[in-house]
């Protein structure tokens, strides 16, 4: 990186944590330095103001919109079985504090307090989201026929004329059951057999 960009990062960095560091004794200023492996040329890539409370990780950053303020998030990085669906339920109840302009004690504690609220709900909403994957997955381990895709993400079961597939989402499992017959097998009679429960395929698909 130019110089003066990695200058101009450090700079905005150390801007902020001065401006909160009265209100938060334990924040840091994280960067990201990457090397190139072939070259052995490295760049700074991010400089970051952070404060961990609770064991949840916030940053700070200057923002232009909608108006110049300062701005509090959440490190919700390590949730992998949600999406932006759950993420913006996760805030449905909660009332979200005014924007930072100049930066008070009280201001920090309620964005900190909304958004570890925020975090709660999201964490619960993952461990949900991530134990009904498992299970269902558990459940697909004891079935003699599945046929996997090659990520184990997705695949189908064929049975006696029907067809069952699944993908596992994020945050949900997509499943689906369908007709799985032949042209020439969609007759009247397989239809009532099927209906009776009574359809036998012995042909392996």
């Amino acid at each position: 990186m130019n110089p003066e960009d990695a200058n101009r990062l450090i700079k905005e960095a150390t801007t902020i944590a001065d401006l909160f560091r009265k209100f938060i004794p334990n924040l840091e200023i994280r960067y990201r330095i990457y090397t190139n492996e072939e070259t052995l040329q490295t760049r700074l890539e991010y400089a970051g103001v952070c404060f961990q409370q609770n064991k949840i990780m916030f940053e700070i950053k200057k923002s232009n919109h909608p108006k110049k303020h300062y701005a509090i998030s959440v490190d919700i990085s390590d949730f992998h079985n949600t999406n932006y669906y759950d993420q913006t339920n996760a805030k449905r109840d909660l009332t979200e504090p005014n924007l930072i302009g100049s930066p008070t004690l009280k201001k920090v504690n309620d964005w900190v307090n909304y958004l570890t609220q925020y975090y709660g709900n999201l964490k619960r909403k993952d461990d949900a989201n991530k134990r009904t994957k498992q299970l269902f997955r558990e459940a697909l381990a004891k079935l003699p026929d599945v046929n996997w895709g090659r990520n184990e993400n997705s695949g189908y079961i064929t049975r006696n004329g029907l067809r069952y597939s699944y993908e596992i989402q994020v945050n949900h499992i997509e499943q689906k059951i369908k007709v799985d017959l032949s042209w020439d097998e969609q007759t009247l009679e397989n239809f009532l057999l099927m209906a009776d429960n009574q359809y036998k395929n012995e042909t392996a698909k």
